[in-house]
């Protein structure tokens, strides 16, 4: 715990829902393709900058038509591609907004493969993909233009995925794409893995690896230049009685995506629960290039043996650090950071 700092999230107003102390009228989505992290509520949106470690507020809205599209967020989905923000309500509309002015789209879908109520979804390619959930057993890509689903995998007969839903998606840098645990529709855990590589041919069950607890709703990210992925807290099936009661975890596990092994972290998470997860990377550029000169100047050597610029450059992309965010929004907005090597440790 030690290794965490914690962010200030005092300036932004957490709202819960009312009669209860969970917060299902705002959602946080990090962008990996801005590099920042959105904070969407019913009345404003939030921004975290990296480069000033802290939170502003981006715009103001007032629309009684965005507030009821919110309210019906629980149990829904998010995912954030180069120019856009979508969102899928459990009442399976879907909400388009332009990130750069925060306009918005509310469409409710022409196709007829619905059901996708919990389901998951991430972009790829910059097109929206929808996967699963308790009536849906497709994977579906949406149509922009068209403003349908087209169905491109059929998950029941490629994998015997029957009704999941509340797992975990998330592509790698390689552009496969992952997915981890979830429950099916009696709420009986999962601890499968699945791929589907960059050829997009087939979703495959990965046969020599499981997780090592049935979980669903898991914080991800993916490090080390893509070699890894995290995988935070979420909920553990106690698999006690009929009804599979859910309790809240704080471990986190490091799935090496070349060897295909998972192992557990010797951190925890700062907290128990469902946290969002995204990855900062910055490449230290002045600290390469000083250090050289340092110790150019230490062993007094002539200044026209400096490497030249390319040796400069690779080296500068080796030497890189890594925070992971970790933001939670259940009882109240929590932000942590941490760098990736103690979590590897």
């Amino acid at each position: 715990m030690n290794a965490y700092i914690d962010i200030v999230t005092s300036e932004l107003r957490w709202e819960s829902a009312p009669g209860t102390p969970w917060n299902w009228y705002s959602f946080v989505v990090p962008d990996k393709c801005q590099k920042c992290i959105w904070y969407i509520k019913k009345e404003e949106v939030n921004k975290y900058l990296m480069e000033s470690n802290k939170w502003i507020t981006i715009k103001t809205i007032d629309n009684i038509k965005w507030r009821s599209f919110l309210q019906s967020m629980h149990g829904g989905a998010i995912a954030c591609g180069k120019d856009h923000i979508y969102l899928i309500n459990r009442l399976e509309r879907l909400m388009v907004i332009r990130k750069n002015n925060f306009s918005f789209k509310i469409i409710e879908p022409k196709e007829q493969n619905s059901g996708y109520t919990r389901c998951e979804c991430v972009v790829i390619n910059d097109k929206l993909n929808v996967h699963g959930g308790f009536w849906n057993d497709h994977h579906l890509v949406w149509d922009q233009d068209d403003e349908r689903f087209e169905l491109v995998h059929d998950l029941k007969q490629e994998i015997e995925w029957t009704g999941i839903a509340q797992h975990t998606l998330i592509q790698t840098t390689d552009k496969t794409v992952f997915s981890f645990g979830g429950n099916d529709i009696k709420g009986r855990g999962r601890n499968d893995i699945y791929f589907l590589n960059d050829k997009g041919k087939q979703w495959t069950k990965l046969s020599d690896v499981k997780l090592p607890a049935k979980l669903r709703n898991l914080g991800i990210t993916v490090v080390v230049k893509g070699k890894c992925i995290l995988l935070f807290g979420g909920e553990q099936d106690t698999e006690k009685g009929d009804h599979h009661p859910w309790v809240d975890s704080n471990e986190i596990y490091i799935f090496d995506i070349k060897l295909s092994k998972l192992r557990k972290s010797k951190m925890n998470c700062p907290l128990k629960g469902r946290p969002k997860a995204m990855t900062f990377c910055k490449e230290n550029e002045l600290a390469v290039s000083g250090y050289l000169r340092e110790q150019w100047k230490n062993n007094k050597l002539d200044s026209y043996k400096f490497p030249p610029q390319y040796l400069v450059k690779i080296m500068e992309h080796y030497y890189v650090t890594e925070w992971i965010h970790l933001i939670y929004n259940n009882f109240e907005m929590k932000h942590f950071k941490i760098r990736v090597v103690d979590i590897l440790k």
